[in-house]
């Protein structure tokens, strides 16, 4: 009985030496919702270099990262007015002029870090005030 024991404090012990030494989850995922109903061209997730030519209504984008990561961001291009009935949720970021003759804008959001096996969603969605 004691020897049952004695190997069971000896596991759990271990486990716990394990957790604080840091064996637990590294990385985690950022993924791009387009949930609006405007086309996003040339999407990209920094994290991983991940891109795409568009993300249509209703598609996403996922890049994964196996270490701890901070100073990732998303950005993709619309059409300026489309670009004015959608908000992004899950982070910040600005607009700006993509090229001086064609009516498009880029967005690009703040900078994002993913830790401990976290997942972070950005979502393009439409502005409900602006329908």
């Amino acid at each position: 009985m004691k020897n049952k024991k004695l190997i069971l404090a000896v596991l759990i012990g271990s486990i716990l030496m394990l957790l604080m030494a840091g064996c637990g989850p590294k990385g985690g995922t950022l993924i791009l919702l387009n949930e609006s109903s405007y086309e996003l061209d040339s999407p990209r997730i920094s994290m991983g270099d991940h891109s795409q030519l568009k993300l249509n209504p209703g598609e996403s984008m996922k890049s994964i990262v196996d270490k701890n990561s901070r100073q990732f961001n998303v950005s993709f291009k619309m059409l300026k007015e489309a670009s004015e009935k959608v908000v992004v949720d899950g982070i910040g970021g600005n607009w700006s002029p993509a090229l001086p003759l064609i009516p498009t804008v880029s967005f690009t959001s703040s900078a994002v870090s993913v830790n401990d096996g976290e997942t972070v969603i950005i979502t393009v969605k439409n502005d409900k005030n602006k329908l």
